[in-house]
């Protein structure tokens, strides 16, 4: 039997542990419930952050409409150019 290189070995064994790592990934998948195992690993937020961010999101959205608004009043036309018919 040949004799493998070094350099071979350690590509060998790096496979190896990548492949134990995938299988041990993949079998605590399947036996831990969804209660147990959160993949984006987050708890659910509270509602108090849930009711601000919303607020937030509607600011900002409210703010890009008035900033259209006054670009479209300032320009004469849509932001997005003349590709968009002015009605």
């Amino acid at each position: 039997m040949s004799q493998l290189p070094p350099d071979a070995i350690v590509a060998l064994v790096i496979l190896g542990s990548c492949f134990a790592i995938a299988m041990a990934y993949g079998m605590s998948r399947f036996v831990l419930s969804a209660d147990e195992f959160d993949p984006a690993g987050f708890p659910e937020p509270p509602d108090s952050q849930k009711e601000y961010m919303r607020d937030v999101r509607l600011r900002n959205q409210n703010g890009l409409m008035e900033d259209a608004a006054a670009d479209k009043r300032r320009n004469g036309k849509n932001i997005a150019g003349s590709g968009f018919r002015n009605s």
